[in-house]
């Protein structure tokens, strides 16, 4: 797998990071979201998200997709850049 590509990341503090910075797209963000979930178990969970770029004229449509993503999987915060 890539670097950067569902890299799940245990901290001693018990704080779960899934990194998943590689080259993202609708497919990638949903995956990367739906571990989150299903690792969090009864755990807050916390999506910085960002651009995804190189997606020519669906950009629009892939960012409100996946923002549609997070709402319908229960994450209470995410940072979307403007």
């Amino acid at each position: 797998m890539s670097a950067g590509r569902l890299q799940v990341l245990e901290r001693t503090d018990g704080v779960t990071i899934i990194n998943d910075a590689f080259n993202a797209n609708s497919q990638s963000m949903r995956t990367g979201l739906e571990t989150l979930i299903s690792l969090a178990g009864d755990r807050r969970t916390v999506a910085v998200l960002g651009e995804m770029k190189e997606l020519g004229d669906t950009v629009k449509a892939a960012h409100a997709e996946v923002g549609r993503l997070v709402g319908d999987l229960g994450i209470l915060h995410a940072e979307v850049p403007a």
